[in-house]
């Protein structure tokens, strides 16, 4: 059997279609937590951190912002933690008004060292599309092992939403440090 050179360059031709429709659709399909990962490893850098200095959270609730199936390193869940914003978020943290647009990262590295040398591990929030989470303002929420490379948890998460759900007057997102932050420079 002979086959004709238009019938190799029809063949050619799907195949190298059929490969870029299989390389486009691959990577729309990226699952959501190498999403958040490729984020934060091309882009922290550009982040925006709104903490001075390691701000102390002692707070009775803070074990519900412990990572999944641990007890946290002390009975009342006490650390330290900086926070960084994506830079289109910027403002919506520093005045507590408005809305986080679409895609906003917010990352809070939580230490056990008062000076913020000993990471303990991160949590996270990302604004994604309306009808995401509703409860929550449309927030995903993940958590990241010390080196912040590796997921721990993400989605809608209940304890971080049980919490967040008090903050709906700032976009679901809590600005105490910052309070903190301005009376210490003061």
């Amino acid at each position: 059997m002979t086959v004709s050179i238009p019938t190799i360059s029809i063949i050619t031709t799907l195949i190298i279609g059929a490969s870029a429709l299989w390389a486009a659709d691959r990577s729309r399909h990226v699952a959501e937590d190498e999403k958040i990962w490729d984020y934060l490893m091309r882009h922290r850098h550009e982040m925006v951190r709104v903490t001075e200095k390691p701000h102390h959270v002692k707070w009775v609730g803070a074990p519900l912002c412990a990572r999944p199936n641990i007890i946290p390193h002390t009975p009342h869940g006490e650390h330290w933690i900086h926070v960084l914003v994506s830079p289109g978020g910027t403002n919506a943290i520093r005045t507590g008004k408005g809305k986080y647009p679409i895609g906003t990262m917010i990352l809070k590295q939580k230490f056990l060292d008062e000076k913020g040398n000993q990471t303990e591990f991160f949590t996270g929030m990302r604004k994604r599309e309306k009808g995401y989470n509703p409860i929550a303002g449309d927030w995903e929420l993940f958590m990241l092992d010390r080196t912040g490379r590796n997921m721990i948890a993400r989605g809608k998460i209940d304890s971080c939403v049980d919490c967040h759900t008090n903050y709906r007057n700032t976009d679901y997102v809590s600005r105490s440090y910052l309070n903190n932050q301005k009376k210490r420079s003061r």
